[in-house]
């Protein structure tokens, strides 16, 4: 029954509610007399054989430590010892012991007098098997404890000796429990395989004993590991199993969380309308049976699938109720979870200071239980939050923080990213040298993994660094090993993204003769793969280089080749770009016909297609017709109108231009107005 009221009060919760201090339940920061308290209410407990917060429910283990209504140890205990448990259990931590060399003192103290000598040094003692059973157990309460405050990696040590001793006196009931208990640890590592096996030997072991509980608990424990390793549906069959066992056993707790985790899998799935019927019929038993810990999880849980949804109204209401009912018991790791998934709705809703601060009191609750994987988590957050509101210093600090974390867990996967993550962040901020050379780190941690995608990505971010400090040459290098990368790989969407790059490369370096291959090769591959869309920008792009080469009539001829493809596929916008290119070069051949009228219907076609993009870029054609036409104030506007756009949709390319021919325009009307690409 103890170890049942240990495991109902504590779950979920960062620390172990029987033991916390009320600056603990307060929130408050944590010194030596946190630790000091415990200390008190354990040996409480060695005394007197109860706890010293024992009451139905968290609330009411809070309202006992919060106001100090402890039950007085046993009318035998000596006067010494008391006064020793009121010092450790104070209620006001200023009247307790400061440091643990006061407490030792004083316990030496007491002991002394109650003993008449010293306390002497433990001596071995024979072990008995229902000690060592007793101590296995103990070992998994322990780490179960670890579990509590986020160190699976030392929750593994003690739930490996409890195995071991369930196993010497052969108890199934430990052994499978503590087998069971390994798995979860290994899964918040993120070593699913190894924690897949751990739950297997749990099930095997559980169906030897025929416990179905504990068969219960281990089909459980596998559907969420499957669930975490990315295989959903193999997760759904286990918690379907699942939860035909917990009708079986008539136990409606079980019920509801095998229920709460099949609506967690469809969520997964994007299966909205069946996740949230089983999360309403877990919620439904929740509230039955009063499992306030159950209710937490599911209201949190369909908070974040209408997050997921973009239901705003639905997900800050539920969301809201979590946030109160975790608040009101203490539950600081679902709050956590529920500030998280509040984060992630202001994120949605365009409010990035209210995200962060959601963010940020996340990331408290992940330090004081010391929780480092989650810590560096939110860390990897806040920092693409920061760079969202162009605060790249914030956002470095995030990044390395979260980074070092990840070397403490040993985690290349996320060491690979938190590095990825920093380059980014350097580059934002303007440091294009030092973003270089985190991207570097990032390289040689992709070709150490084998991570094909992850190398490409560092060279093509070194790329762009070294473009942005000046160094072109550097910079085509990266992307030509980009782009042999991809051709071997047979990744034909890298290579027509890098050929593209290498063609506007090309174009900044004043090698128009070397981006017309490129282009060209960009528009054959996509013509090879049926990627029409592609191959329509490529007969654009080679039109393109022809204009800077004054060669117009062989770029008109470009653009009706892209026009007729466009038209062909019936891609309005697509069709707008190449008309409004079109329309510019054949005002340049001098052809008299009324070139406003394409370009208008161009403009029509882009508004329609629903192409912010080509919009935009018919915008900026508009304008440069209008100032070949001498039509400045007129070009004025819509040069101005395409810049906005461009800067909306975090087109650098076409915000250059767009700057550029805007300075154009709003040069001295004697000064040469000539634009050029």
């Amino acid at each position: 029954p103890r170890s049942f009221v240990r495991t109902r009060l504590t779950h979920g919760i960062a620390g172990t509610p029987l033991y916390m201090s009320p600056e603990q339940w307060a929130r408050q920061p944590l010194d030596e007399r946190a630790d000091i308290y415990a200390l008190g209410c354990i040996l409480y407990e060695m005394l007197s054989g109860r706890f010293a917060a024992m009451a139905d429910s968290v609330e009411g283990v809070r309202a006992i430590h919060l106001s100090g209504r402890v039950a007085p140890p046993p009318s035998n205990t000596p006067r010494d010892v008391i006064i020793f448990l009121s010092r450790c259990m104070a209620t006001e931590r200023e009247q307790r012991y400061r440091t643990w060399q006061q407490v030792e003192e004083s316990l030496t103290a007491v002991y002394r007098p109650l003993f008449g000598e010293a306390p002497v040094e433990e001596t071995a003692v024979a072990i008995t098997p229902a000690t060592q059973l007793a101590m296995g157990r103990s070992y998994n309460t322990m780490g179960l404890s670890y579990l509590d405050i986020g160190k699976p990696a030392v929750a593994i040590i003690y739930f490996e000796q409890a195995v071991w001793m369930g196993r010497q006196q052969a108890d199934k009931l430990l052994e499978g429990a503590a087998l069971g208990n390994l798995g979860t640890a290994y899964a918040m590592q993120g070593y699913y395989e190894r924690a897949i096996e751990f739950h297997r030997e749990h099930l095997q072991l559980s169906r030897e004993s025929d416990n179905v509980p504990e068969m219960t608990r281990a089909l459980g424990n596998l559907g969420s590991v499957y669930q975490q390793k990315g295989d959903v549906e193999r997760g759904i069959e286990f918690h379907q199993r699942q939860l035909q066992l917990a009708r079986q056993l008539g136990d409606q707790a079980k019920e509801a969380a095998a229920l709460g985790a099949l609506g967690d899998a469809y969520r997964r799935l994007s299966q909205a309308e069946p996740a949230t019927q089983y999360y309403k019929q877990s919620l439904d038993i929740a509230r039955a049976i009063q499992d306030q810990g159950r209710m937490r999880k599911i209201m949190t849980s369909m908070g974040r699938l209408y997050v997921d949804n973009r239901e705003h109204k639905k997900a800050a209401t539920l969301l809201a109720k979590a946030l109160e009912m975790s608040r009101k018991t203490a539950d600081r790791i679902t709050e956590g979870e529920v500030l998280r998934h509040m984060g992630q709705l202001y994120q949605q809703a365009g409010h990035g200071q209210r995200a962060i601060d959601a963010y940020q009191s996340a990331l408290q609750i992940a330090e004081e239980s010391h929780d480092v994987r989650q810590e560096a988590h939110d860390r990897l957050v806040l920092g693409e939050l920061y760079l969202a509101q162009g605060k790249g210093q914030e956002a470095i600090e995030q990044y390395e923080a979260a980074l070092l974390a990840f070397q403490m867990l040993k985690d290349g996967d996320q060491i690979l990213a938190a590095t990825d993550r920093l380059g980014d962040a350097y580059l934002a901020w303007g440091d294009v040298v030092q973003a270089a050379n985190v991207q570097k780190e990032a390289l040689m941690l992709a070709e150490a993994a084998g991570e094909r995608t992850a190398v490409q990505r560092a060279l093509f971010k070194m790329g762009v660094a070294y473009e942005k400090w000046g160094d072109t040459e550097r910079t085509q290098r990266y992307f030509e090993r980009h782009l042999a990368l991809s051709q071997k790989a047979g990744d034909t969407a890298s290579e027509l993204m890098m050929l593209r790059q290498l063609g506007r490369l090309e174009m900044r370096r004043s090698q128009p003769a070397s981006a017309l291959r490129y282009y060209q090769q960009l528009q054959e591959r996509a013509v090879a793969v049926a990627d029409w869309r592609v191959a329509g920008d490529g007969l654009n792009r080679q039109g393109d280089v022809q204009m800077v080469l004054d060669a117009y009539k062989d770029a008109a001829e470009f653009y009706k080749a892209a026009l007729e493809l466009a038209q062909v596929q019936g891609d309005e916008g697509a069709e707008a770009v190449a008309l409004a290119n079109l329309a510019v070069a054949n005002q340049h051949t001098g052809w008299r016909w009324t070139l406003s009228r394409p370009l208008d219907k161009a403009l029509k076609l882009a508004e329609e297609s629903g192409s912010e993009t080509a919009v935009a870029h018919t915008q900026f054609k508009m304008a440069e017709l209008l100032l070949l036409q001498e039509k400045i104030d007129q070009a004025r506007i819509f040069a101005r109108r395409a810049q906005v756009r461009y800067e909306k949709l975090g087109d650098e390319e076409g915000m250059a231009k767009a700057v550029a021919l805007t300075a154009v325009l709003d040069a001295p009307p004697k000064s040469s107005r000539r634009f050029s690409f």
